[in-house]
């Protein structure tokens, strides 16, 4: 595979408090490594195991985010996915 068609931008490429994942425990980035190496058949860095983890707690920071945000507006949703009847929300500004 070709450096420019590698999705794994270099560190130095990554912007703000990615950049670093430096918040992650040394034990947590290898067992991570591994686990990311064991999937994909692919080696990374210490670097670029640091940029995912800070990528995948993004992500489900959002997640959670949403789901507050949601929660706080009355917009639940049951155990079967489904909003309450009247509850249907309009999501378009």
């Amino acid at each position: 595979m070709d450096s420019e068609d590698d999705p794994m931008p270099k560190p130095s490429q990554v912007p703000g408090p990615m950049k670093h994942g430096r918040h992650f425990s040394d034990g947590l980035v290898r067992d991570a490594q591994h686990l990311f190496q064991t999937r994909s058949g692919r080696d990374f860095s210490e670097d670029e195991t640091r940029v995912m983890l800070a990528r995948l707690t993004g992500f489900f920071r959002t997640l959670i985010e949403w789901d507050m945000k949601r929660k706080m507006e009355g917009d639940e949703i049951d155990k079967e996915g489904h909003r309450p009847k009247g509850k249907i929300k309009n999501y378009r500004r």
